[in-house]
C-alpha cells in the first residue's frame, strides 16, 4: 500500500466530518493502491424488506466526473446499499460524490434510484458487495434481541 493511501486511512480514523454518514466510525474493510472502502455498522438500518446500509469509498487520486456533473472531478462516494439479508443480494439505490476525500467538500453529484427500481442482485463470491452484505447483515442480526 502506498503512503498516501495509508495517510488517508490515518485521517479517515481521526478526522471529525459534517454529516452523519461522514462523521460516522467507519473502519476500513477494503484497501488497495488506489482507494479504500469503509463501513459503519452503527448506519445500518431497516426499512420495509430491506436493510440500507452505506458505505465510503476514497480514491487516493481524484477521478474525472461525468457530464450531468460537468465533468468536476471527486475523491470520494458514499453509496447507500438496499440489502436482502435472506437472499444475499443487493443493489445501490444512491451515490453521493464529493471533491475531498472522506466524504467531505463540496457534492459534485447526488443520484438516486426510485424504489419501483430496487433489485437486489446476488453478489460475486469474494466481492465487495458480498462483504458489504455480510456486514450489514450481521449488524442487523447482532441489535435484534434475543
Amino acid at each position: 500500500m502506498s503512503l498516501r493511501a495509508i495517510f488517508l486511512i490515518a485521517v479517515a480514523l481521526v478526522a471529525p466530518g459534517a454529516p452523519e454518514a461522514a462523521r460516522a466510525a467507519w473502519s476500513v474493510v477494503v484497501a488497495t493502491e488506489s482507494y479504500f472502502v469503509e463501513f459503519d455498522p452503527d448506519l445500518v438500518r431497516r426499512q420495509g424488506p430491506y436493510t440500507m446500509a452505506w458505505t465510503r469509498m476514497t480514491f487516493t487520486v481524484p477521478q474525472p466526473g461525468s457530464s450531468e456533473s460537468g465533468g468536476r472531478r471527486y475523491q470520494s462516494q458514499l453509496q447507500l446499499h438496499a440489502i436482502d439479508c435472506e437472499g444475499t443480494a443487493s443493489t445501490v439505490v444512491g451515490l453521493v460524490l464529493y471533491t475531498g476525500a472522506l466524504g467531505r467538500g463540496d457534492i459534485v453529484e447526488r443520484t438516486t434510484r426510485p424504489r419501483t427500481e430496487w433489485t437486489p442482485k446476488p453478489a460475486p463470491s469474494g466481492s465487495l458487495g458480498e462483504r458489504t452484505v455480510r456486514l450489514a447483515c450481521a449488524a442487523v442480526v447482532a441489535r435484534e434481541p434475543r
